[in-house]
């Protein structure tokens, strides 16, 4: 070994250094956590790798920190909404940091009948926002940045997309119970320069009314929408900006279609909401 050839620490020194015990040093080798080299019977480590290691573990707490800020900003949005602070915790009973916070992030979105989650990365950590009645209402300030990836990687684990992934655009889905019924929840992920954004859709059935006559319609309009849900060819146009009701009044319209001898086939994107007696495809 040459003057310029770094030194190389023993099994001893690498656990007098991190103070663990040999049990501990041993599993963290087999693990893969601790990298070294074996000469013979005995084990050399550089001091690069030792260090390596104990950036990890400050980023990791770091991280940890994080995450349990945001999952307390959560908790504390909820319980603000009128949840009393023991059914929060049943909530999240048996979670770890991070799914809590998924769960509450829908949750508190859901309770404020918001259709959809933006999580967009800023300079000093994640902001949310939820889009209520068309608008888009900023949920308290940013989340931590040191909360911001393992929160993105959570979703995409519960939406089952590649976690391992961060410069492509996905699409992937989850439910959660909510209030006693299954909430879907449709996820759509953009990569951008500061991380990725994400978008939650909250396809919530009870939300979606199908009665024509009680989308609140001028009864002149009325009128004319029937009519011409009525006739056998044409187009029908609805459009407006997110959170308006666009699907909502579109099952209320093939709500009043259907009836027996009339066979109605839908290519939708997604299915929102399937009715009886119909055949509705999702575009693939």
């Amino acid at each position: 070994m040459s003057d310029s050839d770094p030194p190389f620490l023993s099994a001893t020194d690498v656990q007098d250094q991190l103070g663990i015990s040999p049990a501990t040093f041993y599993r963290w080798v087999r693990d893969g956590r601790l990298k070294g080299a074996r000469v013979g019977r005995r084990w050399q480590f550089t001091q690069a790798a030792i260090d390596a290691l104990l950036r990890d573990d400050a980023g990791d707490a770091q991280r940890r920190a994080g995450l349990g800020e945001a999952l307390d900003h959560l908790r504390g949005r909820v319980i603000a909404l009128g949840y009393p602070p023991e059914k929060v915790g049943t909530m999240i009973d048996g979670m770890d940091d991070v799914d809590g916070a998924v769960q509450l992030l829908v949750e508190h979105a859901l309770s404020r009948q918001a259709s959809d989650v933006h999580l967009a990365p800023v300079a000093d950590g994640l902001r949310v926002q939820e889009r209520i009645d068309g608008r888009l209402v900023e949920v308290g300030p940013p989340l931590p940045e040191a909360s911001r990836r393992e929160l993105v990687r959570g979703i995409k684990r519960w939406a089952g997309l590649r976690t391992e992934v961060e410069s492509l655009p996905q699409d992937g889905r989850f439910f959660i119970e909510h209030d006693a019924r299954k909430v879907d929840v449709r996820v759509s992920l953009f990569p951008t320069g500061l991380g990725e954004s994400l978008t939650l859709r909250l396809l919530d059935p009870q939300r979606m009314t199908v009665d024509l006559d009680r989308l609140g319609l001028l009864p002149e309009v009325l009128g004319a929408v029937r009519q011409a849900t009525e006739r056998s060819h044409g187009v029908l146009l609805v459009n407006g900006p997110a959170g308006c009701g666009k699907s909502t009044t579109l099952y209320a319209l093939l709500n009043h279609r259907r009836q027996a001898g009339v066979k109605i086939m839908t290519v939708e994107d997604p299915v929102e909401l399937y009715l009886d007696g119909l055949l509705q495809a999702p575009v693939s």
